[in-house]
């Protein structure tokens, strides 16, 4: 009998362990497509990304780097003055061998036109979020970046005006979710704000 007990108890014991092995593999599996469903800020509907030669581009391709949103008109003299930096820093950061970063257009341009000309004349080799893609206006809202010229569409209401952070140019590192993780002033401190990026501390995972 205490031998038979002996095995009733390591059968509960295996049952035990199996038990606790296939609900561990189903919380991971759960969790991964948790994940996976989450993917990043840019898989929500009409959030389309696209390259220079007009091309798609997943999301998925900026798993390990720093990522921002960067807001900006050709028609803005600040924009204009601050894109070259941004180039330059944009380059310079990603030839090294260490944490890259991707930056997305956000166009406050006046026409599809004018953004199109302007992303594939002076902008750096990174992507743009499609000019007719919904979530361009909805991220000027959510972010609190919006130009002057666009009051109109955005409100001069004083809670519309707490919500804005700043006009263009302006850059907004942002962690996999969506969330704000750093927030760089580029039209109140120019090339200075891009000292604040912290590139190593705000990768997406890969």
């Amino acid at each position: 009998e205490v031998g038979g007990g002996g095995g009733g108890g390591e059968g509960k014991y295996n049952e035990g362990v199996d038990g606790w092995i296939e609900d561990s593999a189903a919380k991971a599996d759960s969790l991964e497509k948790a994940f996976e469903l989450q993917a990043d800020c840019f898989t929500l509907d009409g959030a389309k990304l696209i390259n220079k030669a007009g091309e798609a581009v997943d999301p998925k391709t900026m798993r390990g780097k720093s990522v921002a949103l960067f807001f900006y008109a050709e028609w803005c003299p600040a924009c204009r003055e601050f894109l070259p930096l941004m180039r330059k820093f944009y380059e310079e950061q990603n030839k090294q061998a260490g944490n890259q970063i991707e930056l997305v257009f956000v166009s406050s341009d006046a026409t599809k036109e004018d953004a199109m000309a302007s992303y594939k004349g002076g902008h750096g080799d990174w992507l743009m979020l499609d000019w007719d893609s919904p979530m361009r206006e909805e991220y000027k809202t959510k972010y609190g970046v919006w130009s002057g010229r666009e009051a109109a569409k955005f409100g001069t209401s004083i809670a519309a005006l707490k919500g804005r952070k700043s006009g263009v140019p302006a850059v907004m590192v942002l962690t996999l979710d969506g969330l704000v993780a750093r927030y760089l002033a580029a039209e109140q401190q120019g090339v200075e704000c891009l000292l604040m990026w912290d590139v190593d501390n705000v990768l997406w995972p890969k």
